[in-house]
């Protein structure tokens, strides 16, 4: 027979994880829908960082899309996450005054 084992977890520190994946999809989803034009040599300092940061622009729309995609998977974990370990505090504990995510009718 196993020993029972103590499991905490900082649901502030995952709502913060959480936060922060929603404002990287939607700096990636700004940054793909209004690209810059690219600079000339002049603003880039020489020849050869122009042509690299043009390249990586031209390849940025299929890659942009993979990791927006995989970072949305990400969100969509920390979302479940957050609201199991609630629900399971709260079946546990039942709601107490002044911890976050125990108040019943809270949400994400």
């Amino acid at each position: 027979m196993a020993d029972a084992v103590d499991l905490a977890v900082d649901l502030t520190e995952l709502q913060r994880v959480r936060d922060e994946l929603q404002a990287l999809i939607s700096s990636l989803t700004d940054l793909r829908a209004h690209p810059r034009p690219p600079a000339g040599a002049e603003e880039m300092g020489s020849a050869d960082v122009a042509e690299a940061v043009e390249r990586f622009r031209q390849r940025w729309g299929d890659a942009g899309e993979r990791i927006t995609e995989n970072l949305r998977a990400c969100l969509r974990y920390a979302d479940n996450a957050l609201q199991q370990y609630r629900t399971t505090e709260q079946a546990l504990c039942g709601p107490q005054e002044g911890v976050p995510g125990t108040i019943p009718g809270t949400a994400l």
